[in-house]
């Protein structure tokens, strides 16, 4: 990786997100108390891990305010602080020039019922259309599958706080993972309207399925339990709904609700909202009463409990808790009156789920449950048959909640009663003991109010310091974790330096020394003693360009410019057999998953599929118009796909040799393909700078990632299927690129300055690369860091093939100089295993 700049790479891990999301909103919470916070002081140093993100993230916040503020910032003035960063600088630029960038006057989908054209999409109907927003149904030009076009409107409803919110959304859903909350693939701008391409629910709201008909109490409980473990998965990330109301949860075909619409969602701990203090947020049948005042600071998780317990109500008895004829009747019902009796209702519902419901419909937010995991638990034991931990209300608890809403009411009722059995006896006496009563009413009251704000603000600052305290403890462990990493490999690069030294006592010393949970495949192998020496097979009369070890491990096959595939046996390094009938050089070998066949290919535009112990040729598979450059088994040796310099895959069928089908990519000149660990995709790269995803047997695209570095002269697939690997080379610097296949985002680059690459293969635990080169050297990455392990040095021409045996105890490296050698890293004697 360059010493002067840094690849862009998000955090991967929930405390490095957290820890750049707590960075940006001290620097948002600076300006907006009217500060002007330098970036410097809320960055780490330079180089250090997620250092360009934060920058760009925190750019992008200084960016917005100096413009709201009518400044003009300019690239420039940046680049001269922080000269190493040109690309964190200039993705913030992009981020804000594309976001007030486009026409905002007007578009095709400002009538109802017209439908737009978007660049990448086809747009198949309008889903649903509100004042400031529409929702298309569409699909990806670049994927074969449904999603949902949520636009901004142009018109008088459309400003900078309806965009603030679209953008809010999009950032609230992309910060939480949940199977029950709709996931957002993509943020874009059409004509000035910003769009979300956002996952397609097919089964329509759940506002669309109310009828006023009255759910069965069990099918109820289990959709807001359902509700309440995603709304708490928010909670836990500090985000807010603030707007849940049965139209923001759609159904999919099975009934499985998922969370959408997060544009009035709240980020705990700032005090900026998307609105102004005195904004009423939210739907006024399914608001909390903190809600009605317009007071986002009193807005919190118990917000969100609140509207689960309306929605509950509303599925027990076909009604929202409080619906009035005016917006302002119906908040005002939702401050003084409690929900209408389910025995009015409904009658005849358990008592259990009743109680349930009230508790979360409760006027004071301490009194409802703690957590929307609290509710869901209560829920979950309601199912289950088991006793709910909510208890019902008294009628003593009901008449002092009826008496401090109306006090006047109350008093004069007190006054009647006892004046009716008094009034005659002593008129004077009953005067007296109602005012004392009154005033002891009041002094309770006024306690009980003192006691309560004292326990809330208690136990709020209580979860605040717990919240604190588990962040930094997460943050602590991450850098931990990250130093004996970085130990550990200083401590394998010393071993390593011993041991060529011929200090083997002191090599032996540093390798016990080494923890064992980290110990992987290069330990193994320095721990050899003797010291361990490549096995090596020696036959072939030309350069050797790969190598593959069978599934057991017993045997070793190689293709050479001889035209020729040799098979060995791997104990012995003895030649079995010599397989001729190529007429030209052979560029790929690779056996199927019994071990019992090869398939190779070769320059003479053809694939050779082998019986491995007799030698036979089984089938010729022809059909290409150029040199064939790879070839190999499905994992599951049902089919054979081969890439060639005429730019097409081809699929044969294993058993007969017959065609299947043959794909047109865009690589160019095929170099190499894999097969992902589930068989369904096939990767490929070549001469035209990127790498492909196919879903072969249907022909249907699934991802491309375009390389700056020039040609891709190999891919794999990692053990997991989720992320690919390429090589290329850039001004004779190897370059090694991983990719998030779901996003096609580049996740990892980092560069050899010695020599180019050729091969890149993952080990079987994922947790290491190994690269050849043209220095004739092997060597060994870490995937999290992309920290050079160990070089194996052997060969003295150029490495070409190279690949991991199944158990990931020996790698096998074919070169230019004739040879093909075989590292052992299998466990020493005597001693344990790491992994």
């Amino acid at each position: 990786m360059s010493p002067t700049e840094s690849a862009i790479q998000d955090p991967a891990t929930p405390s490095a997100i957290r820890s750049l999301e707590s960075a940006c909103d001290r620097f948002e919470a600076a300006w907006g108390d009217g500060l002007r916070p330098l970036l410097e002081d809320h960055l780490g140093p330079p180089g250090s891990p997620g250092y360009a993100a934060l920058l760009r993230e925190l750019l992008v916040l200084e960016l917005a305010y100096r413009q709201r503020a009518g400044e003009q910032p300019n690239r420039e003035e940046y680049q001269d602080r922080f000269s190493r960063s040109e690309k964190a600088i200039a993705a913030a630029f992009d981020a804000i020039e594309g976001s007030a960038g486009g026409d905002n006057q007007g578009s095709p989908d400002d009538q109802p019922g017209s439908l737009p054209t978007i660049p990448g999409y086809t747009l198949l109907e309008e889903l649903g259309r509100g004042g400031m927003g529409v929702v298309y149904k569409a699909r990806p030009e670049r994927l074969s599958r449904l999603v949902a076009l949520k636009m901004i409107l142009a018109g008088e409803f459309a400003g900078a706080e309806a965009a603030a919110r679209f953008y809010a959304e999009a950032e609230a859903v992309a910060r939480l993972q949940h199977p029950q909350v709709v996931q957002i693939f993509r943020i874009g701008d059409y004509k000035g309207h910003p769009y979300l391409e956002m996952e397609f629910v097919e089964g329509g709201s759940l506002a669309d399925r109310l009828d006023g008909t009255p759910w069965r109490p069990k099918e109820a409980a289990r959709l807001v339990e359902s509700l309440a473990l995603a709304v708490h998965h928010a909670h836990r990330r500090r985000i807010i709904h603030r707007d849940l109301k049965p139209a923001n949860i759609l159904l999919t075909t099975d009934a499985t609700p998922k969370l959408t619409d997060f544009g009035l969602a709240k980020s705990l701990g700032t005090d900026e909202g998307l609105t102004r203090t005195d904004s009423i947020i939210g739907s006024p049948s399914y608001m909390a009463p903190e809600q009605t005042g317009g007071n986002a600071q009193e807005v919190g998780p118990a917000t969100d409990v609140y509207a689960l317990g309306a929605i509950l109500y509303e599925l027990l008895t076909g009604c929202p808790p409080f619906r009035a004829a005016t917006v302002l009747e119906t908040l005002e019902l939702v401050k003084t009156t409690e929900p209408a009796s389910f025995s009015r209702i409904q009658p005849g519902l358990p008592m259990d789920i009743e109680t349930i419901a009230l508790k979360c419909l409760q006027k004071e937010p301490a009194r409802r449950y703690a957590s929307a995991e609290a509710l869901a638990a209560d829920l979950r034991r309601f199912i289950a048959g088991e006793p709910v931990l909510a208890r019902p209300i008294g009628s003593v608890e009901r008449w002092f909640k009826w008496a401090r809403r109306r006090p006047l009411t109350a008093g004069l009722a007190v006054f009647s009663a006892i004046s009716t059995v008094l009034l005659i006896v002593v008129l004077a006496i009953t005067n007296v003991m109602i005012r004392q009563a009154l005033n002891s009413e009041r002094r309770v009251r006024e306690e009980l109010a003192r006691t309560n704000a004292q326990l809330a603000e208690q136990q709020k600052r209580t979860e605040k310091a717990l919240e604190n305290k588990t962040v930094a403890l997460e943050l602590r462990d991450y850098d931990l974790q990250r130093e004996r990493q970085a130990s550990y490999y200083r401590r394998i690069e010393l071993a390593e330096a011993e041991r060529r030294a011929g200090r083997i006592s002191r090599a032996e010393q540093i390798l016990d020394e080494c923890p064992t949970d980290l110990r992987g495949w290069e330990w193994r192998y320095l721990k050899k003693l003797p010291p361990a020496t490549p096995t090596a097979f020696f036959g072939h009369t030309g350069e050797v360009w790969d190598a593959a070890i069978s599934p057991d491990g017993k045997t070793l096959a190689t293709a050479g410019f001889d035209l020729t595939v040799r098979v060995w046996d791997v104990a012995t390094a003895r030649l079995k057999q010599t397989l001729e009938g190529h007429k030209a050089r052979v560029y790929s070998v690779a056996f199927n998953k019994a071990g019992d066949r090869l398939v190779s290919a070769s320059a003479d535009r053809s694939a050779i599929v082998w019986d491995v112990t007799t030698g036979e040729r089984i089938h010729v598979l022809r059909g290409h118009t150029d040199n064939v450059r790879c070839a190999a088994f499905s994992p599951d040796d049902a089919w054979i796909v081969s890439g060639s310099w005429d730019g097409t895959l081809r699929v044969w069928q294993a058993n007969s040799g017959r065609p299947a089908g043959a794909i047109e990519t865009g690589a160019g000149w095929i170099t190499r393909l894999s097969f992902s660990p589930d068989g369904l995709w096939v990767a490929v790269g070549g001469t035209s700078g990127q790498a492909e995803v196919w879903e072969y047997l249907s022909g249907r695209q699934i991802q491309t990632f375009h390389g700056k570095s020039g040609p891709v002269l190999s891919v794999a697939f990692s053990p997991d299927g989720w992320r690919i690997a390429t090589t290329s080379n850039s001004a004779g610097i190897g370059v090694i690129r991983v990719w998030d296949i779901p996003s096609g985002r580049e996740t990892l680059t980092f560069r050899d300055g010695a020599a180019p690459f050729e091969r890149v293969t993952f080990s079987p635990d994922g947790r290491r690369l190994a690269t050849s080169g043209w220095d004739g050297n092997v060597k060994l990455w870490d995937i999290l860091t992309g920290r050079e392990i160990l070089c194996l040095r052997g060969h003295s021409d150029r490495v070409w093939g190279i690949a991991f045996s199944p158990n990931g105890d020996s790698i096998v490296s074919a070169s230019a100089d004739r040879s093909v050698l075989l590292w052992d890293g299998g466990l020493p004697p005597n001693a344990s295993p790491a992994e």
